[in-house]
């Protein structure tokens, strides 16, 4: 997803009545506007630049004003570029010349948020904006928790610090589309923000998706035990889960399993391309409780300064599909070599009822580590007791090297 540039926006009320609303690069089809008394001409294209002049009032007793838009600027033209390509072709329409406006698709509608006094509180706009809004925030850093109740979308324009938690909370109802009686929508996600102080990432609501991209988890200080991107048991439907090119620097010895999720991944989950350095987390990376049925889910080119395992599959009752570990990087792992390795397979006590369904598949590993056991199944004292029929089939290389695995207890 490109970084929004959308700056100033506005509405419009035409001279037929029509209502128009544009922010800076919306494209504009069929705009029509008087040349002169006799003729009227038509331009498609991005609007560049929107010239208002400020409109005189009193102080405000809120800053910004609300709706300080529609208040303080008066619109008096627009600069559209007819080009849409690198050499620009620049038209400047006055306001009060235009006819009609055929259609506005809304290419740079972004909702643009700062860490100063003259924006909306981020926590304010996110309660405001409508379902799917994009939410493009300015350099800086914003301290205060966050709750997410609908599909929205959370892009840096720049240094970006979050250091509160941000949580995906209530329940949330699908946004209907056509030919689909369902709906969809109810996706959230967050591009280039670097967490840090206290921030985590907590989902205990239904949603279609979560994405974190390019975001960073630095400099973190929990008080307590926490998993830094919890995916909580109150998710009882399939959700994607995507995070790809992040890095989880040093969160702690209080950050636990890093990426801890019970809620059922659906196919099209991903853990991809991400850095994990050494002090990121004292237990798993990866915690995986929950699949969707027959789902498959990828877990690819990560770099893993020290694997605690990076993945823990633990997935409650009787879980079918495959999880596949492809191409992966892990340069140190645990120093007894009986616990070493990338992943570790482990009942959730008597709550995994079998596994016999589960195909796990680790393929091209970069193992630095000198050791030679990528996979092991680990039985608790309240867990699932394996046994030769409810063991998963695991695949390293293209060989099937379930009956080598070893079963430590």
């Amino acid at each position: 997803m490109a970084t929004p540039t959308a700056l100033v926006g506005v509405k419009l009320t035409l001279e037929n009545g029509k209502v128009v609303t544009l922010h800076e690069g919306d494209i504009v089809t069929n705009l029509m506007y008087k040349e002169n008394a006799l003729t009227t001409a038509v331009v498609t294209g991005a609007v560049r630049v929107i010239h208002a002049t400020t409109t005189k009032v009193t102080t405000p007793n809120n800053c910004p004003p609300v709706p300080y838009a529609h208040k303080l600027l008066s619109v008096g033209s627009l600069v559209i570029d007819t080009s849409m390509v690198f050499d620009a072709s620049l038209v400047r329409v006055d306001i009060s010349k235009i006819v009609d406006i055929g259609e506005v698709s809304e290419d740079g509608g972004a909702i643009a948020v700062g860490p100063g006094p003259q924006y909306k509180a981020l926590s304010e706009v996110i309660a405001e904006a409508p379902e799917g809004a994009l939410i493009s925030l300015k350099a800086g850093t914003y301290m205060e928790p966050l709750t997410i109740t609908k599909g929205i979308h959370i892009v840096a324009d720049g240094d970006v610090v979050m250091t509160a938690p941000v949580t995906v909370t209530a329940a949330m109802a699908r946004t209907a589309s056509a030919g689909d009686a369902t709906g969809a929508g109810r996706d959230v996600y967050i591009e280039g923000v670097k967490f840090s102080g206290e921030a985590c990432v907590k989902v205990n609501a239904n949603i279609d998706s979560l994405t974190l991209y390019r975001c960073t988890f630095d400099g973190i200080d929990y008080a307590a035990k926490t998993m830094p991107i919890s995916i909580t048991n109150a998710v009882t439907e399939p959700m994607v889960l995507d995070i790809s090119e992040c890095v989880f620097g040093d969160l702690g010895d209080k950050s636990y399993n890093l990426i801890d999720v019970y809620a059922p991944l659906a196919t099209g989950s991903q853990i991809s391309r991400n850095t994990f350095k050494e002090g990121c987390c004292t237990h798993n990376q990866i915690s995986l409780y929950g699949l969707d049925v027959d789902a498959s889910v990828e877990i690819s080119e990560n770099m893993v300064e020290l694997s605690k395992n990076l993945l823990r599959i633990g997935c409650v009752g009787a879980p079918t599909g495959r999880i596949e570990l492809l191409e992966n990087t892990i340069l140190k792992t645990d120093t007894d070599t009986d616990w070493a390795g990338i992943c570790v397979i482990q009942p959730y006590s008597n709550k995994t009822t079998t596994m016999a369904g589960l195909h796990v598949v680790v393929n091209s590993t970069n193992n630095k580590t000198g050791v030679d056991q990528l996979v092991y199944m680990y039985n608790g004292a309240n867990d699932m007791k394996f046994t030769d029929g409810n063991k998963p089939s695991v695949e390293i290389d293209g060989k099937d090297v379930t009956a080598e695995i070893a079963v430590r207890s």
